[in-house]
């Protein structure tokens, strides 16, 4: 391939590229085109360059995925869960205090060792026990509790199915509502999580406003005054 010896041809390539030339310009180049391979691969590589740049600068910005929008609301649904839990340690205290018959501390002040260690599934399962042994249907308060060792030793599952126990036996509790609607969202259960959302902003009890924030993003604007 000959060199082009036109002195301005990289700038003449670009602009007629770009059809930022005059008629007469043009019409001078494209004349030189016929005889210049060179120009002619430099134009059709920078054109491609062009459309490539305006397609990109044309296409909408990518937005969260379903994935990620759905993570994002669980996460502030933990966080909320997370600074209503009771401190470790008096989870023995709470789920027994309803269960006169334990005289001996000895279980429950192991629940409480293991708890304020962080053993959490060691914990709840020995609480398990400790009420199995009672002969009694758990109380809304011991299922919460259990509820609560299996989310901070990370059992979505086991924690849902002790939220919503403590639900179906105190269904108008903020705490437990708001436990089961952080539960079902963190094992992507959208749209039991509004169910328990509604009922809270139905309640206009405690945790209503922030209800109804997580409503609104999971749903849309729409949702934001409902309950109001």
């Amino acid at each position: 391939m000959r060199a082009c010896d036109q002195f301005d041809a990289e700038q003449l390539r670009s602009a007629y590229a770009a059809g930022a030339m005059n008629l007469a310009d043009e019409e001078a180049f494209e004349r030189h085109l016929l005889e210049c391979a060179e120009c002619i691969e430099a134009v059709r590589r920078t054109q491609a360059d062009l459309a490539a740049l305006a397609a990109h600068q044309a296409a909408p910005a990518a937005g969260p995925s379903p994935g990620d929008r759905l993570a994002e609301i669980a996460g502030r649904a933990r966080e909320v869960l997370d600074a209503l839990l009771p401190d470790p340690g008096a989870i023995p205290a709470l789920a027994l205090r309803g269960n006169g018959d334990h005289e001996d501390e000895a279980p429950a002040a192991a629940v409480e060792g293991l708890a304020s260690a962080g053993e959490y599934a060691p914990a709840a399962e020995l609480l398990e026990r400790i009420l199995a042994a009672t002969g009694a249907d758990p109380s809304a308060e011991d299922c919460f509790c259990l509820g609560f060792l299996r989310w901070r030793a990370g059992q979505n599952q086991p924690a849902l199915d002790a939220f919503e126990s403590a639900v179906s036996a105190a269904e108008h509790h903020p705490y437990y509502r708001w436990s089961a609607a952080a539960a079902n969202l963190a094992i992507g259960r959208e749209a039991a999580a509004v169910l328990h959302l509604r009922a809270t902003i139905a309640e206009q009890g405690l945790l209503v406003e922030e209800a109804r924030e997580l409503l609104h993003r999971l749903e849309g604007p729409g949702t934001r005054g409902e309950g109001a």
